[in-house]
C-alpha cells in the first residue's frame, strides 16, 4: 500500500480521489472499514484532497493525547454555547467570530490544533482506529461490521459526536454514493 504514503498536493482531483480509494479499499481488507465512509470523510473534510487540518491530516482530526505533532489550522465549528465554554483556554482565545444559529448554536470560525502525521498513510490509519476502537464510536462500528450498513454507521458516528456539523451525516450520506466515490471505489478493487 505505498500510494498511502505520498501527499496530495500537486495531484490532480481524479489521482487523489483514485489515491484515496486504493488506501480505503486496502483498509477495508484489513479492518473492515467501508471505503465509501472514508472516501465521504476525507472528501467533505479536505474538499476532495484540498486542503489538510495539519501535516497528512485530510480528515480534521484534533490533537489528542495521542498526538505528539500538530500545527494551528482556522476552521468553523458548529458549538453551543457549554461547547464554547468548553473549549482549551488557548484555543478559546483563536475564536475570531460567532455567529448565533438560531437553533441554540454558533457558528464558531476559530484556530484549533490539527494532528499532523508523516504519512498520508500515518493520518488515514488514525482515523480509521479512531472510529473502529475509540469511545465513543466503537459501538456504531460494531453493529456495522454486524450488518454491514454504511448508512447506519454513518448515523451511529454523527450520533456519537464525530462532528460539530448538524448536517454531517445527511453530507456524508450524499457524497458516498456520488458516482466519482463508487467509481473510485470499483477502480481501487480491481
Amino acid at each position: 500500500m505505498t500510494s498511502g504514503l505520498y501527499p496530495m498536493p500537486g495531484r490532480s482531483p481524479q489521482q487523489k480521489i483514485d489515491q484515496m480509494a486504493a488506501v480505503a479499499v486496502s483498509l477495508e481488507a484489513e479492518v473492515g472499514y467501508p471505503p465509501q465512509l472514508l472516501l465521504s470523510q476525507w472528501a467533505l473534510e479536505s474538499g476532495w484532497g484540498a486542503s489538510e487540518s495539519g501535516v497528512n491530516n485530510y480528515f480534521g482530526m484534533t490533537k489528542a493525547k495521542r498526538h505528539s505533532d500538530w500545527k494551528w489550522c482556522a476552521t468553523r465549528e458548529v458549538l453551543s454555547q457549554r461547547g464554547i465554554n468548553d473549549l482549551d483556554p488557548e484555543e478559546h482565545q483563536k475564536i475570531r467570530s460567532t455567529r448565533e444559529r438560531g437553533d441554540g448554536k454558533f457558528d464558531v470560525h476559530l484556530s484549533r490544533r490539527f494532528a499532523s502525521y508523516l504519512t498520508l498513510l500515518d493520518g488515514v490509519k488514525d482515523k480509521v482506529n479512531l472510529i473502529v476502537n475509540g469511545l465513543p464510536y466503537k459501538a456504531a462500528f460494531a453493529a456495522f461490521t454486524m450488518d454491514h450498513d454504511v448508512m447506519k454507521l454513518i448515523d451511529g458516528i454523527a450520533k456519537a459526536g464525530y462532528a460539530t456539523d448538524p448536517n454531517y451525516a445527511a453530507t456524508l450520506k450524499k457524497i458516498a454514493v456520488q458516482k466519482n466515490v463508487v467509481d473510485a471505489i470499483v477502480r481501487a478493487r480491481v
